[in-house]
């Protein structure tokens, strides 16, 4: 499937950003991971962190348009989607949602521990009836980007989607989309801003080593669920996402 470059979907790809990757066959982890679910919540070394904070505000990695040439695919890269959701759509999710906001946990932890790698407040949305627009849209979006850019084997939302709102000071630390159990079938992470961009500071979401995704309302950034990524304490205003994870079979 080629995606058109229309204003619905166009998008950009950035990157590489795991050279020894592109060397290898489809659905492969990078060079040096034994192939299980990595430690979650790893923490970057500081000289790590002191790059990326000097980038949070600036953006110079490599942009290009994705190619339609056939090329091999490059699981490397991070998408940006422009204008997934529209303005009002992306209202509309906040205002349909945010009354069912709970304080966000990380699995196996209490809210106490959780405190330490994450604080927002979070939502679990399934498919139905009301919410079967959002999950074709993003079907749509991120099988394309998929077919396009990555590759990977894919199939299904297992999870729904999250909404998560991070009031000021609220982060989400340095971590990864896959891990034990159901986690490991992840392969594509998803983050669509609502916000207004005008409307908060902080609050950016860090992919590693330095892309600060674009906090335009109504875009779609897609990533590999193996990068490592987190989200700055939000310093003013309210930052609105809606997340979620592409499954498929095992990363061998």
């Amino acid at each position: 499937m080629t995606l058109r470059q229309s204003r619905r979907t166009a998008y950009w790809t950035y990157g590489p950003y795991v050279p020894e990757l592109s060397t290898l066959g489809n659905d492969r982890r990078p060079a040096g991971n034994s192939g299980h679910a990595p430690a979650s919540h790893r923490a970057p070394t500081n000289n790590t962190l002191d790059a990326i904070q000097k980038q949070v505000n600036r953006n110079t990695m490599k942009r290009r348009k994705p190619s339609t040439t056939g090329e091999p695919k490059d699981q490397t890269r991070i998408a940006a989607i422009e204008k997934t959701f529209t303005p009002e759509e992306c209202l509309r999710l906040i205002a349909d949602f945010t009354p069912h906001l709970q304080p966000a946990l990380i699995e196996t932890m209490n809210l106490a521990q959780s405190a330490n790698i994450r604080k927002s407040s979070a939502f679990f949305v399934a498919p139905d009836k009301s919410t079967s627009w959002v999950f074709e849209r993003l079907a749509k979006t991120i099988r394309g980007i998929n077919d396009t850019v990555y590759g990977f084997d894919v199939s299904q939302f297992r999870e729904g989607f999250q909404f998560t709102r991070y009031e000021v000071g609220e982060y989400y630390g340095p971590h990864f989309d896959i891990g034990p159990g159901k986690l490991t079938e992840r392969k594509l992470s998803l983050t669509v801003q609502l916000s207004n961009p005008e409307e908060y500071s902080g609050g950016e979401l860090v992919i590693y080593p330095e892309f600060v995704a674009p906090k335009d309302q109504g875009t779609m950034t897609v990533f590999p669920s193996f990068m490592c990524h987190d989200v700055r304490p939000v310093l003013t205003g309210v930052r609105y996402s809606l997340v979620s994870w592409l499954a498929g079979p095992q990363f061998r």
